[in-house]
């Protein structure tokens, strides 16, 4: 099976998604219960920005692992990405009570309040997301979408002056 996953792995790296979906899913029919290659499915459909089947796949991982971080706060990810804006905070919530110290659902929720235009909640989530990639992510993409993020949304408060600050103390 290391040598099935690693093949699906290099179709994900390639941008070969068809081929990763057809063979994540010959892996899920001979391993049905494994949860590494079930939110391997979910992440190639997100990718493929196929939210539906990426939510498909994570619910029914769901039932199975009513409170498995990872499963809770892609769900609100793709909620947010289907518009379902207040269902997706509540899956973000209870990934964040499971794992408080992890940034990803703060950004999640900071995305959905400037989906919203709800600017300043925005500005205290990616506060801290922030802190937390300080004191517990070494994911610096994920790291330096939240410093982009928080640039934007201080530009769209038109704190260009407070943009520039937080521009040279991070960047």
């Amino acid at each position: 099976m290391n040598n099935a996953v690693n093949l699906l792995q290099q179709y994900i790296s390639n941008g070969q998604l068809d081929k990763a979906l057809v063979e994540a899913k010959k892996l899920l029919l001979a391993n049905p219960n494994n949860i590494f290659i079930q939110k391997l499915l979910s992440h190639i459909h997100n990718l493929k920005e196929d939210y539906r089947s990426a939510l498909e796949v994570s619910n029914n991982l769901l039932l199975k692992h009513p409170n498995d971080f990872d499963c809770l706060n892609n769900i609100g990810y793709y909620q947010m990405q289907l518009e379902e804006y207040k269902l997706a905070e509540q899956f973000i919530n209870k990934a964040k009570s499971i794992n408080p110290n992890h940034p990803a659902p703060y950004q999640n929720q900071s995305d959905i309040y400037v989906k919203l235009r709800l600017f300043d909640k925005a500005l205290e989530e990616l506060d801290k997301c922030i802190l937390l990639h300080q004191k517990h992510s070494n994911d610096y993409f994920n790291y330096k979408s939240t410093l982009i993020l928080k640039i934007e949304t201080f530009i769209a408060l038109k704190k260009q002056s407070e943009a520039v600050e937080f521009i040279k103390y991070y960047l």
